[in-house]
This record gives structure tokens, sequence and C-alpha cells, in this order.
């Protein structure tokens, strides 16, 4: 997996919202692809030379936003979600059928 996040420290907006943004548009591009095995958060904080703290935040807002799932013991990966909501999914008040 190649993964060339370009983060700007000198930028207003925070790097853990550039990085979480990053790897949305590579989730919607396709660049990553769904049940793909991401890097740990130690990992990706050695490649992108940040600190393991804004790359955990990072993967919380995208397994929060459903881009991301986790399981203990077996690492992080690109959801089937893909942050996208699901077609099906009705405008309707669930409690009106009540």
């Amino acid at each position: 997996m190649e993964l060339d996040f370009c983060l700007d420290d000198g930028s207003a907006i925070p790097l853990y919202k550039q990085l979480t943004q990053s790897i949305k548009e590579s989730i919607e591009s396709g660049r990553l692809k769904q049940g793909e095995l991401v890097p740990s958060t130690r990992e990706m904080a050695k490649m992108l030379e940040v600190s393991r703290f804004t790359v955990i935040k990072s993967y919380e807002e995208l397994i929060s936003q459903g881009y991301f799932r986790t399981g203990l013991g077996t690492g992080t990966f690109v959801s089937k979600q893909s942050g996208k909501p699901h077609a099906n999914t009705s405008d309707r008040d669930p409690l009106s059928s009540l």
C-alpha cells in the first residue's frame, strides 16, 4: 500500500484533520480499498513523521464516520461502508409507523 499523504504543519487546519481528509479522499477515489488493512497508528505516525496522537485522533474520526473499522488484535481496516450512507436509507420518520 502506497500512502503519500502531504501534510502541511504550517496550515491553519490541524494535522489530524488534514490526515482524515486525505484518507477519506483515498477511500472515495479507490486508492484504499474496502477490507484493506491500514498501517497501525505507530507505523503511520513514523511514516508521516507526526505525533502518534495526531494519527490516533484521525483514525478515531474515521472510525466514527464509518470509513474505518477495527477489531481487538486484528488491526484497522477500510470499512465496507466507505463512509457513504446506504442507498436504502429512508427519509421517513421511523416512529411514524407506530
